[in-house]
């Protein structure tokens, strides 16, 4: 693993190693974490029943699930949010 110091780059006149992959995983992740928040928020809405209850293995699961959902949703197109994200912190530096 290569690290190397982003600042100390730009102060010496040179470009850090792929400065744009970093960006585009920093708001890949961003928007299935969004994702991932949106899809709990929209199964809260939902009322809770069946036939043994509610159990919290059941929530962790369900939970996992939707973080996978997310990540899923992100990993391909996605909302659009992480483009949106990318061109926006692009034109910032």
């Amino acid at each position: 693993m290569k690290v190397e110091n982003t600042a100390a780059a730009a102060l010496n006149g040179r470009k850090p190693a792929q400065p744009d992959a970093g960006l585009q995983t920093a708001v890949q992740d961003f928007e299935a974490l969004f994702v991932g928040q949106v899809m709990k928020a929209m199964r809260q809405t939902v009322p809770e029943g069946g036939l043994f209850g509610h159990q919290p293995q059941e929530q962790m699961m369900r939970d996992l699930l939707d973080e996978e959902w997310g990540r899923e949703i992100a990993s391909g197109r996605g909302m659009g949010l992480a483009q949106v994200l990318y061109r926006q912190l692009q034109s910032t530096q």
